[in-house]
């Protein structure tokens, strides 16, 4: 790990960013909601002078037993494969800060 400092100034500028943006994260979801709300439970799309709003469908599948077993065993054999070095690792790097 590099050992160095990072301004004072950047810090503070960095985490009221970060406080800002779960403010307008939080915005935006109540937003959503209400126009979710007007629109209703079926696809369509409205052109505004400022975009489009679409609602669209999502599927997700649920497996019968067999299925999920099988989808276990394969995780199973994943894990092995990163044990023994087989596996393939990609890293990529991040920043991540917390209050």
């Amino acid at each position: 790990m590099i050992s160095m400092e990072i301004p004072q100034k950047l810090q503070t500028e960095y985490a009221a960013v970060i406080r800002e943006e779960k403010k307008v994260k939080a915005q935006k979801e109540l937003l959503k909601q209400q126009i979710e709300d007007l629109l209703g439970q079926e696809s369509t799309t409205i052109k505004t002078e400022v975009g489009k709003f679409s609602m669209v469908s999502r599927a997700s599948w649920t497996y019968t037993p067999s299925v999920r077993a099988l989808l276990e065993d394969v995780e199973i054999l994943k894990v092995e494969e990163q044990e023994r070095g087989i596996a393939e690792k990609k890293e990529t790097y991040s920043l991540r800060f917390k209050e």
